[in-house]
């Protein structure tokens, strides 16, 4: 997610936390500190987001976790946005929804808003 922004400074990604859609077992096993060894070291993308506003930070492991993070993202221009999230849908993709939205950079450095 972050590589969609590398080199603009004039746009963020506001995540939205409660949409992403969470995999059988995975709150179970983060409840029980139970994360691959690369984990660790792929939360080191914490420092740039922003977490203030977030009600969902114990499911911010998820993010990180290679077993669980490696869904399809696509940027999907928000008037055809619906269309593809149906067609996914139809194709059999139940989970397909939007988790998201670019934005312009706020006052923060930080480049992705998690809430």
């Amino acid at each position: 997610m972050m590589e969609m922004l590398e080199g603009n400074t004039d746009l963020s990604i506001s995540l939205n936390m409660k949409n992403i859609p969470e995999l059988d077992g995975v709150k179970e096993l983060l409840e029980e500190d139970i994360v691959s060894s690369l984990a660790t070291s792929n939360s080191l993308a914490l420092d740039q987001m922003d977490t203030s506003n977030c009600s969902y930070l114990d499911l911010l492991p998820m993010l990180f976790d290679p077993q669980t993070a490696g869904g399809l993202l696509a940027a999907v221009s928000p008037d055809g946005a619906q269309d593809v999230i149906n067609q996914l849908q139809e194709a059999g993709y139940d989970k397909a929804c939007s988790i998201g939205t670019v934005v312009a950079r706020g006052a923060s450095d930080k480049t992705i808003y998690v809430i």
